[in-house]
């Protein structure tokens, strides 16, 4: 069993590690409070409990190999690849969705839609009379079109100078195409009143 002593140290530390930085993140403000706010994060978030996983099943591998075996080198060698493997796997899993992401929605599409009667940043007319709103979350289920519909109409019909829609625009700034259905709607109920649009932390998912 001595053979097993340094893949068993490995796997603790890692284990306790791994328990550790668990118990801080979910104890975190933030944390909670994201979870407060929208229940589907936390239900993708906790899929990094798995991790704890990780450390006993490739103790178990090593276990599995060293009485296969009987080598020390062998077991060694081993895990160590499979530590190896794992972390490049990190990487390539990482690297993989880094660029899927890119490619789905960070980027300006060809013959993209356009805001027709956005407020200019240079030479703006003097406002005195504006209206603000925020978090309209299109392309989702748990918003009220109706009731953002509603909203658009109310301010186009007021005559406002200006019409500040603050962050969260769309629900996922990485859906292909999710701002052509956001541009559509303003476009069509916003005939009269000039718009600011405003990025927030959806925007940037």
């Amino acid at each position: 069993m001595k053979s097993l002593k340094l893949p068993f140290i490995i796997a603790l530390v890692a284990e306790i590690a791994t328990a550790l930085f668990l118990v801080w993140f979910y104890t975190r403000t933030g944390t909670s409070g994201l979870f407060k706010w929208n229940p589907q994060y936390g239900e993708q978030f906790h899929t990094a409990e798995f991790l704890l996983l990780v450390p006993p099943l490739f103790f178990g591998l090593a276990v599995l190999f060293y009485y296969i075996s009987k080598r020390q080198q062998t077991v060694t060698i081993i895990f160590a690849c499979l530590s190896i493997l794992a972390s490049f796997g990190c990487i390539g899993f990482s690297a993989w969705k880094l660029t899927v992401t890119a490619k789905a929605g960070h980027y300006v599409p060809k013959n993209h839609s356009v805001v027709k009667n956005m407020l200019p940043i240079q030479n703006a007319p003097v406002i005195t009379h504006f209206a603000v709103s925020s978090d309209p979350h299109w392309n989702t289920t748990y918003c009220n079109p109706q009731s953002r519909t509603a909203i658009m109409e109310q301010v186009n019909s007021r005559k406002y100078d200006a019409f500040f829609i603050l962050g969260d625009i769309s629900d996922q700034g990485d859906i292909p195409n999710g701002y052509e259905v956001v541009v559509s709607d303003i476009n069509k109920y916003l005939t009269e009143t000039p718009v600011r649009l405003v990025m927030g932390n959806h925007e940037l998912n």
